[in-house]
This record gives C-alpha cells, sequence and structure tokens, in this order.
C-alpha cells in the first residue's frame, strides 16, 4: 500500500502534469503546422508502443516480485508476532534466512521488472534528438524547401513536440513506482471487489423481534475448503435447546470447535441446516446474529488499547451500549468482578486505564483469559460460547468464573467445549464426538451409567487426593502470606525501595543510552541517508559506479544537442536549397546517432540500477528483520515498540529508503551536472548572457531544499500517523476471528478512518506550503526564460554574440533551467528515505541488554554441563512497570534430571520465572544459576540452547508441517525422519499427520490456521521433544489438550525425562501430581514447596487448590 500511497498523491500530480504538457504540446503543434505534427506523431506511436510492450512485462513480474515479498512478509509479520518463541528457539536466523530465500525471489523477479523499464527508459533518453532530427529533417525537406512553411512554424512545431518529450523523460523515473503501485493495486482490487458469501454488512436477512435461543442441528456435515478431502463433520445433529447449557466433549480434533464456527457463520454447512428458533441460519441478518452471541476463545486475544477498552469493546456491539462512559465503565467493571478480574487490575498502578502491549503479553495467560471473560459477558448475550474459557486460569479463579458463568447461564443458551471435564458436569447435556461424528448424549450422571467414552475420558481425568498420616515424614516447605497482601510495592521494605530505585535507574540509563543514539543523528538528514544507501549496496558497488557514470553520461545528452540545435537552425538561415539541406542532414544525423547514444546509455543506466536497487531492498529488509529479532523483549514492552509497530515498520522503512536508490539517485545525479553542464555550456559560449542568469539557479536550488525540509518535517508527522494506522490494521487483521465473532467490524473501520482522517488533516497545512513551493520553482523557471530571451536578444541586437552563440546558450540555459526545476521533484523521495534511514540507524545500531548476537559468556553444552538450576534471592519488576514487584526474594532449585512444578494463581509469577529462565529480562535482583554459574555470565545463544519451551499460546507458523517442526533445530540436516516420526508419536500427533493426503509436507495456513487448537499444540510440543534439549519448560504446554492426548503426552513425557529437567507449570494439577518436586507461588512469593502428597498432608494452599479441582 505504500507503493500505492505514493502512485495516488505525489507521483500522480508529476505524471499528470507531464502529460498535460506531452498533450498540449501535441495540440499545439497540430495548430501551427499540423502536417509536420502528424509526421511527429510516429515518434508518440513508436513511444506508446514501447512503453506499453515493456510495462506489460514489467507489471508481469513486478507481480511475481510482489507475491514473494507479499509470502516472506507473512514468515516476517509471524517471527516478529511470535518473537518470544522465535528468541527462545534461538531460531532467529532460521527464520530470518526463510524470510530471506522468499525476498530473493522477489529481487529476482524486480531485477526482470526495473530491466523492462529500462528498456523504456532508454527510448525517453533517444526520444527527445530522435524528435529533433524527424522533425527539422521533415521540416526542412518537405516544407522549407518547398517553400510551403516558415521557419517559425517548423522550429515551434519541433520544439514543442520535444518539449512534450522531455515532460515525459522526467516522468521517467517515476514510472517504477506506478508498476510496482499496479500490481499492488491488482491485488488490493481483487480483494475490494471481492463479494463475501457470508457478509457482515449485508443488511439484507431476517431480524426477528425476540429470541429465545433454540438451536437445532440437522444432519450437518462441513468440508473445509482448504481440505476438501476430509470431512470435519460427518451427519451431526444436535439440538441445543433455549436458557440450558450444551457441553460439546471429545478427542482434540473431533469437530468441537467446527461447530462452534459453524455457529458463528465463520463457514456454511457443506450439507444439512442449521436452525435458530425455527428459522435457517443462513436467513438471519448476519451482523444481528453475532451480535446476540459472545464467544471466548482458548486462545485469548486482546487488543492494544486498555483493559477498560478491551472490556467495553464487548459492549460496543451490543444493543444495549450506553451513550454515557460513566455507565459504561460501571458494567465494565461489573462484567471484571464477574470474570474475577477486578482484584488483579486494580493492583496495577493505572487499574482499567493500564496499557496492554503484546496483545497483553505483560500480562499472565490467566489474567488475560479472565479479561477476555469479561468482555463476552458485559454485554450480557442470550447466546454464550465457551471454547476452553477457563483451561488458562488456576482452579481457584475457575470454581469462581465458574459459577459465575453457571448463573449466566440460567438466562441463556450457552455451548461450552472443554477438556477439563470438571468444568461441563453441570451441563444440562453433554454431546459427546469422535472423528467429526456424534456418539453419546446426556447429562454426566447418564453418560457414566453408560460406561462409555465420555465414562473413560473421565476416568483418565480424575484427580487422586488421597493422603496419608500426619506423622508421617513431610518434605515439604511453607512460608505463610498475608491474605492482603498485593502485587503492589511495599513501600516500608526498604530493601525493595532500592531495589526498584536501582530497576528505575537502570531503566532510565537504558532509556538514557537510546536517546543518547538518537540524539546523535537527531535530525534526519538526506546525506546520511546516501550514505547509508552507500554503505548497504558496498558489495554492487561496480554497478552503482556503471549507473552514476551513465547518469552523468546522460546529462551530455540533454545539453550538448543544444549545439546541434543552434547550428540546425543557422542552416535554416542560408538560402541556398541545397546546401541547406545538406548542412540540415548533417545535424539531424548527429542528432540521431546521440539519440542512439542517449537509448543504450539510459537502458545501461536503468540495467545498473536495476540490480543495485533491488539487491539493496533485499539486503536492507533481511537487515531490518535481524536487527528487530535481535532485540531484547523488553524493547517491545515499550510502546514506541510495539509488535505491530516494527512489523509495519519492516516494510515501510525499507520502502522509503529505496525511494532515494536506483534510477531516482541516477535522475538526480543526471540533474545535478546537467545544470553544472548547461553553466559551463554557456558561461563557455556566451558569458554575459549565463552570468545574467546565473543567480536564479541559487533561488531555484534554496526554494526546493526549503520545500524538502518541510516535506520532511511533515512526513515525520505523518509517518508516526502512519505506522499507528498500519499497526493497527495488522492487529485488527490478526484478530480477524474475535473481531467477526464480536460484531466489531464497523467499529474497527471507524477507528481506523478516524485515524487516517487526523492523518489528513495534519497533511493540509503542510501540502499547502509545500505546494507554493513548488510552484514558486514552476514559476520561476519560466522567469528565467524571460530573462534570458530578453537580455539574449539585447546582446546579439548589440552584435556582442552570433546567432549561433545565441542559440547555444539559450537553449542551454533554458533546458538546464527545467531540469533545476524538476531536480525537487524527488523531494518527498528523499524525505521519506531520510526519514527511514535515520530510524533504521538507530535500530541497526542499538545493542540490547540481552544481545543474541553477542558472543561474550562462556559457552555451555549437553556434555559439559549437567544443568542444575537455582533460584538464588531472585525479586523481579518489569522495565515497563519498574514500581510492581512480580517475584520477591525467591529462592528456589531445579535438580538435574528432575521433573519441578510451579503452580500458583493466576499472576502469582509463575510465567515470570519461566521468562527469567528464558532469559527474556534480567531479574532486578539476585540471580539465576546453571551448574552455579550466573546465567548472565553465559554465552546467552548456547544457554538457549539447552533449554526448550512450549507455552501455553502455541507458535505455528505458515508452511509445512515438517518446516515447522524444524524451527529452532541446532542440526536442521542431521534429523533423521525415523527421529521426526518418533517426536510426533510421543506427542500423539504422528496418525493425524500422516492421515492427511500430504502428510508431514501438508500446508498448516497463516499462523497454523488449518489445525485445531490442541492439534497445534501438539505440534509445538513435538517441536520440544525433537529439539531434546537438557530442560524442557513447559507453560501450561497441555492445556488446549482433551484427556487422551494429554495423558499420551504426559506418559511421553515421563518416559524422556531420563537426563532432562522438566519445568511445568500447570493448572491443571493432574499434569503434575507426579512432580519430584512443587513450588507453590502466591503473589510472588514462595509459600510452599514439596511433593505432591506432602503438600496435601500440609492442608495448605496446594491442597485448596487440588481440592478445588478433584471431580
Amino acid at each position: 500500500m505504500i507503493e500505492v500511497q505514493e502512485a495516488l498523491t505525489s507521483k500522480s500530480a508529476l505524471a499528470l502534469t507531464a502529460a498535460a504538457n506531452f498533450l498540449s504540446a501535441f495540440a499545439i503543434a497540430f495548430i501551427m503546422n499540423p502536417r509536420l505534427a502528424l509526421i511527429l506523431c510516429s515518434i508518440l506511436v513508436a513511444m506508446i508502443l514501447v512503453t506499453m510492450s515493456t510495462s506489460r512485462f514489467a507489471v508481469k513480474n513486478s507481480k511475481i516480485s510482489k507475491n514473494f515479498y507479499s509470502i516472506g512478509s507473512n514468515v516476517a509479520y509471524e517471527a516478529i508476532l511470535n518473537i518470544r518463541h522465535v528468541v527462545s528457539s534461538n531460531s532467529q536466523n532460521q527464520l530470518a534466512e526463510k524470510y530471506d530465500k522468499f525476498i530473493r525471489g522477489a529481487e529476482k523477479y524486480g531485477i526482470k521488472s526495473r530491466a523492462y523499464m529500462a528498456v523504456a527508459f532508454g527510448w525517453s533518453s533517444g526520444m527527445p534528438n530522435w524528435a529533433y532530427a524527424l522533425g527539422f529533417w521533415a521540416g526542412a525537406k518537405y516544407f522549407l524547401s518547398r517553400g510551403d512553411s516558415d521557419v517559425a512554424s517548423v522550429v515551434a512545431t519541433t520544439i514543442t513536440v520535444v518539449n512534450g518529450a522531455f515532460a515525459m523523460l522526467r516522468v521517467i523515473p517515476l514510472l517504477e513506482g506506478f508498476v510496482a503501485s499496479m500490481s499492488s493495486l491488482s491485488a488490493t482490487f481483487k480483494i475490494i471487489h471481492r463479494r463475501s458469501a457470508i457478509d457482515p454488512f449485508a443488511s439484507t436477512g431476517l431480524i426477528p423481534d425476540r429470541l429465545t435461543g433454540n438451536i437445532e442441528l440437522e444432519n450437518v456435515e462441513v468440508v473445509y475448503p482448504s481440505r476438501r478431502e476430509t470431512k470435519a463433520l460427518k451427519g451431526v445433529s444436535i439440538s441445543i435447546p433455549a436458557s440450558k447449557t450444551t457441553a460439546l466433549v471429545g478427542l482434540s480434533g473431533c469437530g468441537k470447535s467446527t461447530i462452534l464456527g459453524l455457529l458463528e457463520r465463520f463457514y456454511e454447512p457443506t450439507a444439512g441446516s442449521i436452525r435458530v428458533d425455527g428459522v435457517d441460519l443462513a436467513d438471519l441478518n448476519l451482523y444481528w446474529w453475532r451480535k446476540q452471541m459472545a464467544y471466548v476463545g482458548q486462545e485469548p486475544t486482546l487488543f492494544n488499547a486498555t483493559i477498560f477498552e478491551n472490556i467495553r469493546h464487548g459492549l460496543i456491539s451490543s444493543e444495549t451500549v450506553s451513550t454515557n462512559g460513566g455507565d459504561d465503565r460501571e458494567r465494565v467493571i461489573a462484567a471484571a468482578k464477574a470474570a474475577y478480574a477486578h482484584d488483579f487490575i486494580m493492583a496495577l498502578p493505572r487499574g482499567y486505564d493500564t496499557e496492554l502491549r503484546e496483545k497483553g503479553h505483560s500480562l499472565s495467560g490467566g489474567q488475560r483469559q479472565r479479561i477476555a471473560i469479561a468482555r463476552a459477558i458485559v454485554s450480557d448475550p442470550k447466546i454464550l460460547l465457551l471454547d476452553e474459557a477457563t483451561a488458562a486460569l488456576d482452579t481457584h479463579s475457575e470454581k469462581v468464573i465458574q459459577k459465575a458463568l453457571e448463573s449466566a447461564s440460567r438466562t441463556r443458551t450457552t455451548i461450552v467445549i472443554a477438556h477439563r471435564l470438571s468444568t461441563i458436569r453441570n451441563a444440562d447435556n453433554i454431546v459427546v464426538m469422535q472423528a467429526g461424528e456424534v456418539v453419546e448424549q446426556g447429562n454426566h450422571d447418564q453418560l457414566l451409567t453408560q460406561r462409555g467414552l465420555y465414562a473413560e475420558l473421565i476416568h483418565k481425568h480424575q484427580l487422586r487426593t488421597k493422603t496419608t498420616e500426619p506423622h508421617t515424614n513431610v518434605r515439604a516447605y511453607s512460608e505463610k502470606t498475608e491474605d492482603d497482601s498485593s502485587d503492589d510495592l511495599d513501600l516500608n521494605d526498604v530493601e525493595l525501595q532500592e531495589l526498584v530505585k536501582n530497576r528505575v535507574d537502570s531503566t532510565r540509563a537504558t532509556s538514557s543510552s537510546d536517546k543518547h543514539l538518537a540524539k546523535q543523528n537527531s535530525i534526519p538528514s538526506v546525506w546520511r541517508a546516501l550514505w547509508m544507501i552507500l554503505q548497504l549496496n558496498w558489495p554492487e558497488r561496480w554497478y552503482l559506479c556503471g549507473g552514476i557514470i551513465t547518469s552523468l553520461l546522460a546529462s551530455a545528452n540533454l545539453i550538448i544537442p543544444a549545439i546541434w540545435y543552434a547550428n540546425t537552425l543557422n542552416a535554416f538561415s542560408i538560402t541556398n536549397v541545397h546546401e541547406m539541406m545538406r548542412t540540415t542532414n548533417f545535424w539531424t544525423s548527429i542528432f540521431a546517432i546521440t539519440g542512439i547514444y542517449g537509448f543504450i546509455v539510459g537502458i545501461l543506466n536503468g540495467v545498473f540500477f536495476a540490480v543495485s536497487t533491488e539487491r539493496l531492498a533485499r539486503r536492507v529488509r533481511d537487515a531490518t528483520l535481524r536487527a528487530i529479532l535481535r532485540q531484547n523483549i523488553g524493547y517491545f514492552d515499550d510502546k514506541a515498540h510495539d509488535l505491530m509497530r516494527m512489523a509495519s515498520r519492516l516494510s515501510s522503512s525499507a520502502t522509503d529508503l529505496m525511494g532515494l536508490s536506483g534510477i531516482v539517485i541516477g535522475s538526480i545525479v543526471t540533474f545535478s551536472s546537467t545544470i553544472a553542464l548547461a553553466l559551463g555550456v554557456g558561461l563557455g559560449v556566451a558569458w554575459k548572457l549565463s552570468l545574467f542568469c546565473l543567480p536564479l539557479v541559487p533561488i531555484l536550488a534554496g526554494l526546493g531544499w526549503v520545500r524538502l525540509k518541510v516535506i520532511m518535517v511533515f512526513d515525520g508527522k505523518i509517518r508516526q500517523a502512519g505506522e499507528e494506522a498500519a499497526a493497527y490494521a495488522g492487529e485488527v487483521v490478526g484478530a480477524i476471528r474475535v473481531v467477526a465473532s464480536a460484531g466489531l467490524e464497523r467499529y474497527v473501520l471507524g477507528r481506523y478512518s478516524t485515524i487516517l482522517a487526523a492523518q489528513a488533516a495534519q497533511s493540509l497545512g503542510p501540502i499547502l506550503r509545500t505546494s507554493a513551493l513548488y510552484a514558486a520553482s514552476q514559476g520561476i523557471n519560466f522567469l528565467a526564460s524571460a530573462l534570458a530571451f530578453w537580455y539574449g536578444s539585447f546582446l546579439l541586437a548589440r552584435g556582442e554574440y552570433t546567432l549561433t552563440q545565441y542559440y547555444i546558450c539559450l537553449i542551454a540555459l533554458v533546458w538546464g533551467a527545467a531540469v533545476a526545476g524538476a531536480l525537487f521533484n524527488f523531494a518527498p523521495n528523499m524525505s521519506k528515505a531520510a526519514l527511514a534511514a535515520h530510524e533504521l540507524k538507530q535500530l541497526f545500531e542499538r545493542t540490547p541488554e540481552i544481545d543474541s548476537w553477542s558472543q561474550r559468556g562462556k559457552r555451555v553444552s549437553r556434555e559439559d554441563n549437567e544443568g542444575h538450576v537455582a533460584f538464588e534471592n531472585v525479586s523481579m519488576a518489569y522495565p515497563s512497570s519498574p514500581q510492581t514487584m512480580v517475584l520477591r526474594h525467591i529462592n528456589l532449585e531445579i535438580p538435574v534430571g528432575k521433573f519441578v512444578a510451579i503452580v500458583g494463581g493466576s499472576g502469582s509469577g509463575k510465567s515470570t520465572a519461566l521468562s527469567l529462565l528464558e532469559r527474556f529480562y534480567n531479574p532486578t535482583s539476585g540471580r539465576i544459576t546453571l551448574d552455579g554459574q550466573d546465567i548472565r555470565d553465559l554465552h546467552l545463544n548456547s544457554y538457549r540452547q539447552m533449554i526448550s519451551l512450549v507455552s501455553q499460546e502455541p507458535a505455528v507458523f505458515s508452511g509445512t508441517i515438517r518446516e515447522n517442526l524444524m524451527i529452532g533445530q541446532d542440526t536442521f540436516e542431521h534429523i533423521s525422519e525415523a527421529r521426526l516420526h518418533a517426536s510426533c508419536r510421543a506427542a500423539n500427533i504422528h496418525n493425524f499427520i500422516t492421515s492427511l493426503p500430504e502428510g508431514y509436507d501438508t500446508q498448516v495456513g497463516s499462523g497454523g490456521s488449518m489445525l485445531s487448537g490442541g492439534q497445534k499444540q501438539r505440534l509445538t510440543i513435538a517441536r520440544a521433544f525433537l529439539r531434546d534439549s537438557p530442560i524442557l519448560l513447559l507453560d501450561e504446554a497441555t492445556s488446549a489438550l482433551d484427556n487422551s492426548s494429554e495423558k499420551l503426552v504426559l506418559t511421553a513425557l515421563e518416559a524422556t525425562r531420563q537426563g532432562r529437567t522438566t519445568v511445568a507449570i500447570a493448572h491443571r494439577l493432574a499434569t503434575v501430581q507426579h512432580a519430584d518436586i512443587i513450588y507453590v507461588l502466591d503473589k510472588g512469593r514462595l509459600v510452599e514447596q514439596g511433593d505432591h502428597n506432602a503438600l496435601l498432608r500440609m492442608q495448605g494452599v496446594y491442597y485448596s487448590l487440588v481440592k478445588s479441582q478433584g471431580l
């Protein structure tokens, strides 16, 4: 869209001006001498044919290039949005190489596209001279020699046509932008004009006066468009009564989420029907229907906004949204309380006004889920869809929210998907599914008596809570904490005061360092941009040299013909017709030869810069992505560097920097040298006339430079607004299911339009100022011509110069003035490139606190290290919120080869502990050691290679299943197929993969969209098994799995524990009851530790968690 924007703004204005000049020139020519103008039209026809044919091939190759770049951009986008997984798996270089592979394809076809444009550029360079040759020759032969026309008519007709040709010559450098925008527009228009079969903006469809909520699925079959050979649902018939709770259970991938997708009309059934209160679902107005529902998924999606705004999104789509902000706040707070989120929100420094970044990653998974639940219930929907809605919550939070949901479900239709069967035992109807079919239905007790699949799932899910006698040896530790302790800093704790002071000082120091780096180049500079381009383009220096040399040679093609022009005019004054034709033929032949010279030089110039520009584009994009992936996680906590903004910058900065490379910089060199050559020729031939016109040159340069500065300030502001708009668009498109489910399309478009409108409002003043400066520079061109004619004729009348001298100097100066005016047409390109270079320089030169490029520190390996991990008096406050202590004085040990679990309520600090282990952050105080060595003193990448992380939200990337499994693998080429299959069998996903037609080479779609939540999670677990690191970190790794899959995965984990240290975070305590050591956290403090039985005997916090979760 950047190319489209440029083509529709500054470049379109210049193109329209050039086209108007071109057409008006031919119109004047036809009025003055229609027959000669008709002859000169052959030049126009040839130009159109050449331009159309070259543009056709250029656009074709540009589309292919854009397609490669689009796929590569998606790779980069996913890498940036999944930065935590990318960093933890040391896969920055692997994904950067994958990105580079696609942009190399873009480079290849980009060079071909620009090479075709080089032919058009060469033609445009030769055409003015050919037009002079044809016009003067034809004028002399067919008109002057016969007396059919006078010299003035021939010269005026020819020169107007050539001026029109020059106008097109000045716009040729912009053709590359138009070609790029045409290929981009082609894809954009396909999206704009595509008619959606399921249109949320359609006004058609029934809107019932009352919705009861009875839903019937009858013989429903579904085949996904991307997988037509497999039926996701096979003749499913389910009755979902109004105001009742219906639960869908079954193994992962059995079709549960597909049913919810059908109810939300993300897809249409292939066969069968879905009816709501007796009306076919497809006959209802889609926007109205979605407003009746609220959805909470197993992967909570929040937006980069305040907590209040995130919850209020649920009201925006409801019919009961208030126009009173205070009423909305009351409803938001009430929903947060019902979702058990109010207390932790109020503990944050800014409460409900806390800004969430990285989709809320500063919060724990459970906290994000509770906000998502609050968003769902705030609108009091008539139908509630819960897809593993409480999977990320601790048992206490789940119990409280479950009661709230059950209470809310009494008056609404509720459909629940759950693997944790304790959450649906009170459902009115439980539908058990297997392989896309319904195999059992009934309530909890009825299904237990049937002793079928449901009873088997319940048996697998049962958690044994039997305790031993109190006098048995208790291997446990407990620290009592006051009930009213909070996550905020206790200001009476002197030690913590000092820690926070150090943290704030450290944060300020880092910020100061960044500001110092920015201050070094605080003012964007065109010269710095040129210097950066030269440095990055240095490997192509010979192509650059060739381009610059041919650009200098091209200036001769623009000025030296002034000599041929003057001598041709002098020839027309010869009275002897034969001598006049002989002299005219000679000079027109020189014109034709000069045209060939210009044609060859133009093609060479275009080809040289095609190679250098496309390779520069690839190198800049590659370097930008690598620099982004290099940064520490804390860097992205800053609003100025949030993930969406950085993803947008990857595209915009590289594209903007390209605006000052290639044919544009070549044109600047050509135009600058043309001005110098024009002055040189003028001073050499008629110095008085040249000196008289010389003062106008600095005036023109000054106007252009002031215009450039105004544009740079303007572009800086617009760039920020543009990044905000692009970041917002990327965010909502990435969360399109949430947007569609909540009926937020109109709200999203309205807010996006508001952002763009604000950007447009800021643009008006600078646009008027730059337009005035541009108009002044164009006006001075005509003033220069007028003064040159006036003073030149005065000198000619006094006999100081001959007619030939007069014409040579006059034409050289007039053409030079025209070129000088065109020079600053590239001011917008210069401005954007300067700003882009400024941003990229800061990014490239920034050395993060935790640097994955650093070679410092002792290297560690499986062979040389045992893997004993210890937290020694660790306290932690995030750099973005240094006043809030997340961990306080934690001391714990993770012995080699042991299974260690960290449990506790949402927000207790569990995920923070894993973040510190992964070195996403450094602790505020204390230290973490590996075999007695502070991990800050170890080589970062070798340390991370010792660890595999499986997080609560699985990171799956576009590409094949095989490619996803290989991400983060240290020995890519040495992994055998047998080992690959063994890892997938251990994660219980091999059978699913082999059931697919393409097997391991099946495409998973963007972000794994072709897989269910459970399938994505099993894929990431298989990836961790394949990596085979000595330390395995599991952050709610099995929360998205059904009980059968979970049991198999846990069995695999148990089998592979030999020689491996496993650290697990879990709310589902069945997954950690066999842990060797269980650490219990509460509000950032370690309160209990021991094994399962020992902690049960203590009857403390852990005991309460177990009891609340048992069936």
